[in-house]
């Protein structure tokens, strides 16, 4: 677990790193992040049956963006360990704190599933500050979860694309065998969750 003091190592992304920036002004200064940059263009599954996450696990990318369905599957394994300022499940991307929404990282559809396994923060079903395009469903059917489970992001806003006028897709929680030591909730949290340099894991 030595490179868990690492912000940016021991995390697990279903999408790309995206992580390199360009000059986007010709000031001689790389300031953006390359919104193609580790994009990927369907769907992006991920399945945890045992093993140990040292930080974060993530359904879409760092700065890479999913067009498609996110998927993470949990069925066994460890995400985090004790104090260790990480152990957190987003389905959607990680993002960046600091940038407008049509220049951050996002995902499509997002799913969060948790049939066993520890997860030693909170699990989320959209992102850390990434956005959560589509519909979120999140469903809790075994495993534990040492922290809170929110059904949207930390930062990150989810369900952004409208049907039709006025109408989003819809957020979905069903608990029906995950033991919660901390608090459920149908929304998101409002704020970045992770322990530590906030928006840097």
């Amino acid at each position: 677990q030595g490179g868990a003091k690492y912000p940016y190592r021991g995390n697990v992304y279903g999408g790309g790193c995206g992580t390199d920036k360009y000059d986007s002004n010709n000031d001689g200064i790389k300031d953006a992040y390359n919104p193609l940059s580790g994009i990927v263009h369907g769907t992006a599954t991920v399945v945890i049956n045992g093993g140990h996450v040292v930080r974060n696990l993530y359904g879409a990318g760092a700065m890479g963006s999913v067009d498609g369905l996110t998927t993470v599957t949990i069925n066994g394994g460890t995400i985090g360990a004790e104090n260790s300022g990480g152990g957190y499940v987003y389905a959607a991307a990680r993002g960046d704190d600091t940038l407008t929404d049509d220049k951050q990282a996002y995902a499509g559809p997002t799913a969060l599933n948790i049939n066993g396994g520890t997860i030693w923060g909170n699990a989320f079903g959209g992102g850390q500050a990434g956005i959560a395009k589509g519909s979120v469903t999140v469903n809790l059917a075994g495993g534990e979860v040492k922290g809170d489970v929110y059904g949207g992001g930390a930062l990150a806003k989810t369900n952004t694309v409208t049907i039709d006028e006025g109408v989003y897709p819809a957020t979905n929680v069903t608990l029906s065998g995950t033991t919660i030591d901390g608090d459920l909730y149908g929304g998101g949290l409002g704020r970045l969750a992770v322990a530590g340099v906030a928006g840097k894991d």
